[in-house]
């Protein structure tokens, strides 16, 4: 091992600051650039060329996978290069984090929602992996770095035994990887296969839900062979507890034994996600993973090679003719997708008689490491097999006599073929030369041919260096009897006869089809017709393209099968069906073929987007571009290559990546002439406005584009898209200024700033909103009272988005004075009138906002602005909830939710789900609690919503899995919202999180932290009653169950309850009461609590419901017979810290409560 570099030493542009961990194969540095970025540098231990054939290997396959991956769970590779020694090294992204083995051993096992949350994000890592052609196959926890739990955010790190799915035959019959993780067919020669990571992150989940290997940690590999080759495991029933169902089954079906049976990632994602907010709903765990919800890895793998037979009678009969005289090179040749390395793959497998060594080596895209690498690559393998035949020292000696002095440059091509414990008669060489490597591998070639024939087999010729191509082709002219030399290439290669090259071309019609049926198992010719016009990349005859988007369909369910055996197409999923990226290329390459008037007429469509119709091509004729025979032609031409896909008059381009490439054709003088021919077509047609305006901005119509935008947001806003909708009124905010009549502009401007402010707001993008809604205020020059007004009504809804009361209710109160007078201005209104109630809401005053409020919903109602009304119509609900009337409070949620519903608004109804979780606390309804909050995060992430209502949702789901007893799961998803909140600059509600952090920590018996976090809240929300209360009662409890001075527990419950008779809150009132009880009867007795438990039963009779407990429900009702509060209690007194002493009461509270609670105290007594 080469000495380790120093702090200071330079690499490139980088400068070497401490090693952060060392492998097998490389030591890892944080080093910083010049212009003061951190990287991570992995510098190998070796030189490239002391190191053996399978170390070279997988570090150039980690360099070809991490190259070409872009995913935020993966680590970005910027380059790589070699120090003076001849190390390689490979410079990354330096991130930091927590591995996920370090996490799973600090916490002993993790919370099943959070598990499935981090097993949701490495299998779309995965899945992204897969389907750009690269393997991982050392997956486990200590390769996924945990870079922010609050995501949570992931990195899979170390594909140093990545396998690319096209690598070749030698790289598949390494065996690599960890042995706990690796699925049973690992240990053997399997071909590399994508399921193989599904089951090592099936072995990874079980670790992260038990803490433990699912198959144990005793004995050896054999062992370990044994008991993954008889079926998945046997679960633990202790361990697997509190896993229901769906997840037993989930972990089954990825540590199935056949690899077909196992899902794939793409699906393992989707049903990790479900399983995800199922557990946090409790419903929906119960049904068992099946075929139709989650296919296998492999949908269907076909053995027989469909349209090569004469390619395959050519080959063999080169063999046989190899086998007993000399004979040149072959080369097959073909473009990408032909199916060049399956054609040798069968070749080899079935058809190459005599038992013949193979040798493999495989050019790549990103160079050779080392000099002459794919011929060390094939060299080396040759040598292994020798090395396993019977005779082998005999040979090595044989082969020893030939080389002669060529002896060292064999040893230096290869180091492990040198014989272990000699010494070589000639000093390896580290740098030889073309000649000498040639003849040594000619040697090698005959001498080995003597005894066993020989394929020596080169692929992707179209990637070799030029020192390759020289070797090659010198072997290749002086060839030896035994031995044969088979080539791939996308390119001709210049030396190698025509005579002697074996070329691919797409499959026949009829060939291609025989490949889809046996893909898809079916003779439909409905279903193969249908499928083709949907895709017609499927009609080109390109295997790979083929194969590769049968199976996506088939991952993606617009394939599936029923019971019967039937073929079954989802015709919503193909109309929307987009095809991998690995067939992009492919595309490309097609489109070669078209004549450039073809090439002309589709960039015209591009320009269109994805989807045009043939009179959008012939409309443009006027600009003389193309002639409509033209367009006919080119649409079949490109229907026919699998570029186009035609139904009845609409076209639509195979891929998204087509429609940039072709739309990067024109120039841009042309392409603007091409997007005014198009807008007047649509405002002639009354088309699309979004489509319009886009239109009109690239035509250079600037002035139009602007009312286009406003009609297209108003549309989009109908439609309820209010992302496009957000998008639209910002446009015309940003364009306005090109609006030359000022009247005009100002009226499009206030219309925009509205608006924009209400979309933006209610997508939870508020910061960038600010930015906008300022940008247009600096363009509204001169204002009046209308442009005042709007401006005061915009800026309040976004600083109370953000939880700013303070300014919110300012600028909302300025605005109704203005307006007070001016009936014409009531639609301005609306907002400023509810802003203001639901400002003293989110103040816990819900008196006040209660009546406020009633008079929003009447103004709203009034205005016909249902969306507000919906809004204030739920707030108020949950006022009356608090003050006590909790039938109204049901009535007018119910309400809301109708609403919502009504509009079809996602932001609504994600509101009304919030509102409906919220209003479950106020109920005692934890039930209802856990399922709402569960929903609204579901409806959060499917429809892209992000801001206040799913940071309050995390909230309300935090705080109601704490009632029905999962602790751990209730601080992961409040830590969360805290951290969620934080980094989006959203106040509401964090004062709320950290008292119900307190209670979480309070009965996990951590008392310090739990006063930590009430004194958090109390810090944060000094103007927020409800949160003050809960943060006084949490403490008052905290002190009596530490046994401090009576005193004091009363000082802070009183305070509590005071804080809520203010605000009339007779909800939160009776579980404050409850916790007030529970500390006086620590501290003084049982009798001395009875009267504050009197006063908490007669509030819940007001509330009309059941008493309640404060404290959570145990996790199972059987271990807690003497009810929760004993059960809690007892686990908590094990960890229960030592006496600990607040800050002295003086500190902490007013002469007026000192007076008021001693006197409470007074009456108290003489009531006993």
């Amino acid at each position: 091992m080469l000495a380790r570099l120093q702090p200071g030493d330079r690499i490139g542009d980088a400068t070497i600051e401490e090693a952060l961990g060392e492998g097998g194969f490389a030591c890892v540095y944080r080093a910083r650039t010049d212009d003061g970025r951190p990287r991570a540098i992995k510098v190998a231990h070796e030189a490239t060329e002391a190191m053996a054939t399978t170390e070279l290997g997988l570090l150039q396959n980690e360099i070809e996978a991490m190259l070409g991956l872009r995913h935020p769970s993966l680590v970005q590779t910027h380059g790589y290069g070699y120090l003076p020694d001849g190390r390689l090294y490979l410079v990354m992204d330096l991130v930091s984090g927590v591995t996920l083995i370090d996490h799973v051993e600090k916490h002993d096992r993790l919370d099943l929602a959070e598990a499935l949350a981090i097993l949701e994000r490495v299998a779309d890592a995965m899945a992204y992996c897969h389907e750009h052609g690269v393997l991982h196959l050392d997956l486990k926890p200590e390769n996924i770095l945990i870079t922010d739990r609050h995501g949570p955010s992931i990195k899979v790190l170390d594909f140093g035994v990545a396998r690319l799915a096209r690598a070749g035959r030698g790289e598949q019959r390494i065996i690599a990887g960890t042995p706990a993780y690796m699925a049973p067919e690992c240990f053997g020669h399997a071909e590399r296969h994508p399921s193989m990571d599904v089951y090592a992150l099936g072995v990874t989940l079980h670790v992260m839900i038990t803490g433990e290997l699912p198959y144990g940690e005793t004995g050896g590999v054999t062992a370990q062979i044994e008991r993954k080759s008889a079926g998945p495991p046997t679960l633990d029933e202790h361990r697997w507890a509190d896993a229901p169902p769906g997840v037993r089954d989930l972990l089954h079906a990825m540590l199935a034994v056949a690899p077909e049976e196992r899902p794939s990632m793409a699906l393992l994602g989707s049903e990790a996600r479900r399983l995800y907010f199922a557990a946090l709903s409790g419903e929906g765990l119960e049904a068992g993973v099946c075929e139709t919800t989650l296919p296998p890895s492999q949908p269907i793998r076909v053995s027989e090679l469909f349209g090569r037979g004469a390619a395959l009678e050519t080959l063999r009969e080169r063999w046989a003719r190899a086998r007993s005289s000399a004979t040149p090179a072959t080369l097959v040749l073909g473009a990408q997708g032909t199916g060049k390395s399956a054609l040798i793959d069968e070749f080899i497998e079935r058809h190459a008689e005599g038992e013949p060594l193979v040798a493999y080596g495989r050019c790549r895209e990103s160079g050779d490491l080392v000099p002459f690498g794919v011929i060390r690559e094939a060299a080396g393998q040759l040598g292994e097999k020798l090395r396993a035949l019977p005779g082998w020292r005999r040979l090595a000696r044989t082969l020893r006599e030939a080389l002669g002095p060529l002896e060292g440059v064999l040893i230096g091509l290869v180091p492990e073929a040198q014989p272990q414990g000699t010494a070589p008669v000639v000093e390896p060489s580290s740098r030889p030369g073309i000649d000498a490597v040639a003849r040594a591998v000619a040697v090698l070639l005959e001498v080995v041919a003597r005894e066993r024939p020989v394929l020596l087999v080169v692929e992707d010729l179209q990637w070799a260096e030029d020192e390759v191509l020289a070797v090659l082709e010198r072997v290749s002219t002086h060839p030896h009897a035994g031995v044969m030399l088979l080539l791939s290439s996308r390119l001709p290669v210049g030396w190698i006869d025509a005579d002697h090259v074996l070329e691919l071309g797409s499959l026949e019609p009829a060939d291609n089809d025989a490949l889809l049926r046996a893909l898809l198992t079916t003779d439909d010719v409905t279903v193969l017709q249908r499928l083709r016009q949907y895709v017609p990349v499927l009609s080109a005859g390109i295997p790979m393209a083929t194969v590769s988007v049968t199976a996506d369909l088939q991952l993606r369910r617009c394939i599936r099968r029923r019971p019967g055996g039937a073929v079954e197409l989802h015709e919503a999923r193909l109309r929307a069906y987009v095809p991998p990226w690995s067939v992009v290329e492919l595309l490309e390459r097609r489109l070669h073929r078209l004549s450039p008037t073809a090439r002309r007429v589709l960039a015209a469509g591009a320009l269109h987007g994805r989807t045009f119709e043939l009179d959008d091509l012939l409309a443009l004729r006027e600009l003389d571009l193309f002639g409509r025979a033209d367009v006919t032609r080119a649409v079949l031409d490109a229907h026919y290559l699998g570029l186009l896909q035609l139904d009845g008059r609409v076209c639509s381009l195979a891929h998204d990546a087509l429609v940039e490439s072709l739309a990067a054709d024109w120039d841009h003088e042309i392409a603007r002439r091409i997007h005014g021919q198009i807008a007047r077509r649509l405002r002639a047609t009354a088309g699309d406005p979004g489509r319009l305006a886009h239109h009109l901005e690239l035509a250079g119509s600037l002035s139009r584009a602007v009312g286009a935008h406003l009609q297209a947001a108003w549309h989009a806003d109908v439609l309820h898209d209010q992302v496009d909708a957000a998008l639209h009124f910002r446009r015309v905010i940003e364009l306005a200024h090109h609006v030359a009549d000022r009247s005009r502009r100002i009226t499009l401007l206030r219309e925009a700033i509205f608006e924009y402010a209400r979309v933006a707001g209610a997508l939870g993008a508020a910061e960038q909103a600010f930015v906008v809604v300022h940008r247009g205020a600096v363009a509204l020059a001169e204002l009046g009272v209308w442009e005042d007004s709007t401006l005061d009504s915009a800026f309040a809804r976004l600083h109370y988005l953000r939880g700013e009361m303070v300014p919110a209710v300012e600028l909302s109160q300025r605005c109704l004075a203005r307006t007070e007078d001016t009936p014409q201005m009531d639609r301005i209104r609306v907002l400023p009138v509810n802003l203001v109630g639901r400002a003293l809401y989110v103040g816990g005053r819900f008196g006040e906002a209660a009546v406020a409020l009633a008079r929003g919903c009447q103004l709203a109602a009034a205005q016909a602005e249902q969306l507000e009304l919906c809004h204030s119509m739920a707030m108020l609900g949950l006022s009356l909830g608090y003050l006590g009337d909790l039938r109204e409070a049901q009535t007018h949620l119910a309400e809301a939710s109708r609403i919502a519903d009504e509009l079809g608004d996602p932001v609504r109804q994600l509101a009304a789900l919030c509102y409906a979780a919220i209003g479950a606390e106020c109920m005692y309804d934890w039930r209802q609690g856990v399922i709402r909050s569960a929903e609204a995060l579901a409806f959060a992430e499917a429809h892209g919503i992000d801001g206040l209502y799913p940071s309050i949702s995390l909230i309300c789901a935090g705080r109601h899995q704490f009632h029905v007893g999962h602790l751990q799961r209730a601080r992961l998803l409040l830590d969360h919202a805290v951290e969620r909140s934080r980094r989006q600059g959203l106040v509401t509600g964090r004062g709320w999180a950290q008292a119900y952090l307190g209670d979480v920590a309070f009965v996990e018996g951590d008392y310090p932290e739990a006063a930590r976090c009430y004194d958090r809240g109390l810090e944060l929300a000094p103007d927020d009653q409800y949160t003050r209360a809960q943060c006084l009662a949490g403490r008052a409890h905290v002190r009596g169950a530490t046994r401090t001075d009576a005193l004091l527990v009363h000082a802070d419950a009183q305070e509590a309850l005071a804080c809520l008779e203010a605000m009339d809150n007779v909800a939160t009132a009776a579980l404050v009461l409850l916790r007030y009880a529970d500390a006086v009867a620590t501290v003084e007795g049982p009798a001395a609590a009875r009267p504050i438990r009197e006063r908490s039963r007669a509030a819940f009779e007001r509330l009309g419901i059941e008493p309640v407990e404060w404290w959570p429900l145990p996790p199972d009702a059987s271990h807690a017979p003497d009810g929760p509060a004993a059960y809690w209690k007892g686990r908590a007194y094990a960890a229960r810290p030592p006496e600990f002493d607040l800050p002295p009461l003086e500190d902490r509270l007013s002469a007026a409560v000192l007076s008021r609670v001693t006197q409470t105290m007074a009456q108290e007594a003489r009531t006993l």
